[in-house]
């Protein structure tokens, strides 16, 4: 964005908006007292005529004073810019006066709009002399002396003069000398007004061009800055039939004008129209805070709004809000590796769905991702031990039956049900884990007592059912996960998991599963935090900035006083739902007498009904007692404490030295760097844009002909702090490059 020259000096200020307030107020004013005064001779009738005349005088008012305003603001800033020139130590009223006011052309408009016709100035004889360090600074060429208007005056100083009127202005003048009263007039060169900017004679040009839409284009209308970059235009052309027959040609031509122009560009071709509209395509922010909604008055509102409800919890390009309706779209399925930002996206929709006052379940697999949420308003449970977390799927389950019944029975209707969230974060280690547990657990008990037990908990059953038929029991799931498991991305799951969204960079098999093609998401560069693909309000995949919601457990998180702030103001200020606790038993191995139904049927209480459940509690009695010692080694790095030394020695060997190629601890999740033909490159590979200086890009495009060179190639590449650009390469050539892994070979290879 164009900034405008900082005025040091402000010079004449006119308050128009104060002038319009108090023209209005006193109007008004008048016209009540004159009422209350005397009703009988100023009735109601005469008041309202009063006062909107009042009205009408505050609106000439405000139309003249703000005119005035943008007058004396111009005049402001030529004398805070030409007093030095003209001779003066300090600016102050009189130097420079202004007349003729008019509206500026569109090819040199500055942020007031308006330009002057005549323009006074008042100098001191020896100026000329004083500015003469200036005039080599700025390397002005010389003019001759033969006006008469200017004869017997230094031309260079004039020069000075007129580039600063026109550099402040936008319009280039011509000057007149009066050395008798010491005044200098300006008027405009209207030649140079009408004259169209050199940017946009290029710019028509270039579209013209064979490589861009041939003879008959033209720019029909256009955008300039205040320093008169191009912003955004409009192109006429007559090739809509060849751009409908071939798609690329309309990215190549978007590339083309992105390697022209400043900035990367993008189109919008209305085919039908003959037309195409260029603009800048902005760039997605590195950071983004959540947005504050206002909270529900409880779970009556909860209810009443449920329809409407959506959870904001990231930005598009331009800037768009990108959001969660679970109305229409029920489930949820977060992909992202570690540090990709998944958790703290996560994070967003809890504190979200609790200010909405929704009942909010969650299962932390890795026990610490979501402690600060413990005692967070409307948070039901925070599940760390395996035994709650099966608790916790279960009781879901069942609590879904149960709305079931109650609507087939007529006790209760849909809309009677309070919507319910259940976070299953990691997944995949969830499932893992508990069938690791389920195995512990037969086999803690004799074969005879456990024939009868199922071969596995029915946990994913469970879970594939709430998928299913959670959506009108208002009970809806977030699973997260690090990588794209075809269990879940495919089939029916996939197909009840229709609120889909990634973090990070995918690999192809995994943007296959999630966006239907093999090149979505695999060109986000590594080390942008919060940065994934999600469907947008059209169901589109779009690339988005995902807000990022302070963890309020890490201090880390909290160092910013804007964390600080956010947080503040996400934490809702009543509770609708109290915490729950479940009773599990409390040692399987030295009780005889439990069952697996034991786990899955587990009493429900409310926190403080049962201290000895609360996690929260100095009485909880599944805290882990460790010694002093071992809590020092905890936090310690590796040593004698910590060594087992019955074990047997390792023996050393000498290390082997590792050849690193370029780019390679700051590319994880590619192949080895190898030449190869530019034909064979496949969108999210990366590419060795500079041999020299090691620069490594990720193709952003497939490879597509050069519109200039028909032998050459054009290669759209996105670096590391998320630039692009182009590199033409010969088309029979090789490049330097690492194919992109698969999700499965990127985490053997991790």
């Amino acid at each position: 964005m164009a900034q405008r020259l900082t005025i040091t000096w402000a010079g004449t200020q006119i308050p128009w908006i104060a002038m319009t307030i108090w023209t209005a107020a006193i109007g008004t004013a008048t016209a009540d007292w004159l009422h209350l005064s005397n009703p009988h001779r100023f009735p109601f009738f005469a008041t309202a005529f009063l006062i909107v005349s009042a009205l009408a005088a505050a609106a000439i008012v405000a139309i003249v004073a703000r005119h005035a305003a943008r007058r004396a603001a111009v005049v402001a800033e030529l004398v805070e810019a030409l007093h030095t020139p003209l001779g003066w130590p300090a600016p102050s009223h009189g130097l420079i006066s202004a007349s003729g006011f008019k509206p500026a052309p569109r090819a040199v408009r500055r942020a007031h709009g308006i330009y002057p016709t005549k323009i006074r100035m008042h100098y001191i004889p020896a100026a000329a002399v004083k500015q003469q360090s200036s005039l080599q600074r700025l390397q002005l060429p010389s003019s001759g002396d033969n006006d008469p208007d200017t004869a017997g005056t230094n031309p260079e100083w004039l020069r000075l003069i007129n580039s600063l009127l026109s550099e402040n202005l936008g319009v280039s003048y011509t000057l007149s000398v009066d050395r008798r009263a010491r005044r200098l007039t300006a008027t405009p060169d209207t030649r140079e007004v009408t004259e169209e900017p050199a940017a946009i004679q290029r710019l028509r040009a270039k579209v013209a061009s064979p490589a861009m839409f041939e003879s008959g284009a033209t720019v029909t209308d256009y955008t300039l800055s205040d320093r008169g970059r191009i912003t955004e235009f409009d192109v006429a052309h007559n090739i809509s039939e060849k751009l409908a027959r071939s798609g690329a040609r309309m990215h190549q031509i978007e590339r083309v004008m992105s390697k022209i122009l400043a900035g990367r560009w993008r189109a919008d071709f209305k085919l039908e129209h003959d037309t195409v509209h260029f603009e800048l395509r902005p760039s997605l922010p590195r950071l983004v805070w959540p947005r504050i909604y206002p909270e529900m008055a409880g779970v009556a509102e909860a209810i009443a709004n449920y329809k409407n409800t959506r959870f904001f919890y990231a930005y598009d390009e331009d800037r768009n809000p990108i959001s969660w309706h679970p109305k229409t779209q029920p489930q949820r399925l977060i992909i992202g590796p570690t540090g990709s930002g998944k958790t703290s996206t996560i994070h967003t929709f809890i504190t979200q769905a609790a200010r909405a006052h929704w009942a909010v379940n969650i299962a932390d697999r890795k026990n610490i991702e979501y402690r600060g949420f413990r005692d967070w308003p409307n948070v039901q449970c925070v599940a760390t031990r395996i035994e709650d977390q099966i608790a916790l799927i279960y009781q879901t389950w069942m609590l879904m039956k149960d709305r079931y019944e109650a609507g087939e029975s007529g006790v209760a209707r849909t809309e009677d049900f309070s919507p319910v969230l259940l976070v299953l974060d990691e997944f995949t280690e969830l499932v893992k884990d508990i069938a690791a547990w389920y195995v512990k657990l037969r086999g803690s008990k004799p074969a005879s007592e456990t024939k009868n037990w199922p071969r596995e908990l029915p946990i994913e059953e469970m879970v594939g059912s709430v998928l299913r038929l959670g959506r009108t029991a208002r009970i809806h799931l977030i699973i997260g996960m690090q990588r794209p498991d075809v269990k879940y991305v495919e089939g029916e799951n996939r197909d009840n998991l229709t609120g889909r969204q990634s973090l990070g960079r995918l690999g192809r098999q995994g943007a296959d599963m999630l966006w239907g093609d093999y090149y979505t998401g695999t060109t986000i560069p590594p080390g942008l935090l919060g940065r994934g693909m999600a469907y947008n309000d059209h169901g589109e995949p779009v690339e988005v900035q995902n807000f990022f919601t302070p963890d309020p457990y890490k201090p880390d998180d909290l160092t910013d006083p804007v964390a600080k702030r956010v947080l503040k103001e996400l934490r809702p200020t009543s509770c609708s739902h109290p915490r729950i606790v479940f009773d599990t038993p409390f040692d399987p191995h030295e009780d005889e007498d439990f069952h697996y139904t034991d786990y899955l049927e587990a009493r429900v209480y409310l926190a403080e009904e049962r201290p000895a459940l609360d996690p929260l509690s100095p009485q909880y009695r599944f805290k882990p007692q460790l010694s002093a010692a071992t809590a020092f080694a905890a936090t310690s790095a590796l040593g004698p404490n910590t060594a087992h030394h019955n074990a047997a020695p390792i023996p050393v060997t000498a290390p082997t030295r590792q050849r690193h190629t370029a780019g390679s601890d700051r590319w994880p999740g590619y192949g080895s760097p190898a030449p190869r033909m530019v034909d064979d490159l496949q969108v999210g590979d990366l590419i060795c844009v500079d041999a020299g200086l090691g620069v490594w890009g990720i193709l952003d495009k497939a490879p597509e002909p050069d519109p200039v060179d028909p032998n050459a190639l054009l290669l759209s590449w996105r670096s590391a702090d998320d630039d692009y650009d182009l590199l033409t390469v010969p088309a029979d050539d090789s490049i330097v490059s690492r194919p992109l892994l698969d999700d499965d070979d990127q985490s053997r290879a991790a």
